[in-house]
């Protein structure tokens, strides 16, 4: 028994056209649709880590299952984006990085502590393995600041 449903448009026939002023489709089914400019990708170079963040991302690959996802609200979530850095100023460390960092990895926090706020993704573990790799690229501090909060929070993933 045929339906008397209208049929969606076939796909056959069609014909994606690439210019400097954007993407057309045209073809039997269509009456030509103008999409917007194509960009080129953005092609970032890849950084590789120091030598501190490979070990500490080597170990976060490396958790249970039982770790949930983090989400906003929790204590490693606003490590989820990069850190506005003023380029003009000496003193993003001081004012914002440390202690921010120092709120959930301070000197003398046992890492039992650190192990029991530790999430999976972007706003977990991986949020923060990457903030501090991003100020550590961006010459805002040395590897060698921020190695006690990274030996930490390695020791901290170990514990679970």
């Amino acid at each position: 028994m045929q339906s008397n449903a209208p049929q969606p448009p076939s796909l056959q026939n069609l014909k994606l056209t690439h210019s400097q002023g954007g993407t057309v489709l045209e073809g039997e089914a269509s009456k030509s649709a103008i999409f917007a400019p194509s960009a080129p990708p953005e092609v970032l170079p890849v950084i590789s880590d120091p030598v501190m963040i490979a070990s500490v991302r080597s170990l976060a690959s490396q958790l249970p299952m039982s770790i949930p996802e983090g989400f906003l609200g929790e204590p490693l979530a606003p490590f989820s984006e990069k850190p506005f850095i003023d380029k003009d100023s000496d003193d993003f460390w001081e004012t914002c990085g440390d202690r921010m960092s120092s709120s959930v990895l301070g000197w003398g926090t046992p890492s039992t502590q650190v192990a029991s706020i530790i999430r999976r993704g972007k706003f977990g573990i991986d949020g923060l393995i990457e903030w501090i790799k991003y100020v550590i690229v961006e010459g805002v501090v040395d590897e060698v600041l921020v190695e006690g909060k990274l030996s930490c929070l390695a020791d901290a993933i170990t514990h679970l």
